[in-house]
């Protein structure tokens, strides 16, 4: 059970630090980043789909 506990406090202290680490100083939701995702391929009509 104590070891069970154990693992469980490991894996949480993990996670909150990969996430600290990936977000840094900002949030996801304050913005200041861009992603660049490329496109291949011809862009269809909106109707050509329905």
């Amino acid at each position: 059970m104590i070891a069970l506990l154990a693992l469980l406090g490991l894996f949480g202290v993990g996670a909150i630090l990969s996430i600290w680490w990936t977000v840094g100083s900002t949030s996801f939701l304050s913005g200041g980043r861009v992603a660049v995702v490329p496109l291949r391929g011809v862009i269809e009509d909106e109707a050509a789909f329905t």
